[in-house]
């Protein structure tokens, strides 16, 4: 599965305050902020299709827009001269609704100036590069070994997944019913139909869908990511689904697999993990 400046935002409005969470029926009001779909699981909340909350300073002048997914993904947008970053700090410090882990999409560099001044909150700082699947076909060069079978996840053999321990039921979706419904995924199992590998969408918005792929330890470096993954693929351009791709820039492992099998760089971007506990 960006930096600030990349970003259209306000211009002239007065500091922000405090955030305040936007009501459901509100959210029709950012829909000038296109950054909100830049980021498949932040444009899954802002379409109300995923859980989770966004905040505003005023809904009338908007200058500040927080958003969170369920499973701790955010965007901060900040209007063009926002200085108000106590406020910010403030809101993340006193709200109890949020993870005591979370992570902020290419956040303005100015806030994380800010943040490194606060004794109570924890940043991590590393870099992320998103990438995409944009073509209309897609050759399968990784041959699944003999004794290996792939399936599309459906409702009769969802519940063999729970060997993964991702709780994939709930850590982006909100239930299986819902993932089912609205979400699509390939498996592979062994001989004995033991789940070994896993290409699944995190979610899906504006026809774009955020990959999310896990191998069980013992059968790494077969290859079996890889052809669960062109899998996933060739379902999501069946679907007019474009396949999203997210990495750590160091992570070139992923990066070339990435490369490898089609998908292209999107943007680079700077990723800040937050938390209470140094």
């Amino acid at each position: 599965m960006l930096f600030c400046t990349d970003f259209k935002i306000l211009k002239g409005f007065p500091v922000a305050t405090m955030l305040q969470k936007l009501h459901r029926d509100k959210y029709h009001l950012l829909q000038a902020f296109n950054e909100l779909q830049i980021f498949p699981l932040i444009n899954a909340v802002f379409l109300q299709k995923q859980t989770g909350d966004i905040y505003v300073d005023d809904a009338e002048k908007i200058t500040s827009v927080f958003v969170i997914h369920k499973s701790g993904f955010a965007l901060l947008i900040l209007s063009d001269g926002y200085s108000d970053f106590a406020a910010i700090a403030d809101f993340i410090k006193s709200n109890k609704g949020l993870p005591n882990y979370f992570h902020i999409y290419a956040p303005p560099e100015k806030f994380i100036d800010y943040l490194n001044t606060q004794s109570e909150i924890g940043i991590r700082i590393r870099r992320r590069i998103k990438l995409q699947y944009q073509g209309s076909t897609i050759d399968n060069k990784v041959q699944l070994p003999g004794k290996f079978n792939c399936y599309q996840i459906n409702e009769e053999n969802f519940d063999r997944l729970s060997s993964f321990n991702l709780s994939l039921e709930d850590k982006f979706w909100d239930s299986k019913e819902h993932f089912l419904r609205e979400g699509y995924g390939y498996y592979i199992e062994d001989a004995d139909k033991k789940p070994a590998a896993v290409c699944y969408s995190a979610c899906v918005a504006d026809n774009v869908s955020e990959i999310d792929i896990f191998t069980e330890d013992s059968y790494r470096k077969m290859g079996l990511g890889k052809f669960v993954t062109a899998y996933f693929v060739k379902g999501s351009i069946e679907r007019g689904i474009t396949a999203n791709w997210d990495c750590f820039v160091e992570n070139t492992a992923s990066f070339t697999v990435a490369k490898n099998m089609g998908f292209e760089p999107v943007k680079e971007y700077t990723f800040l993990s937050v938390y209470f506990e140094k």
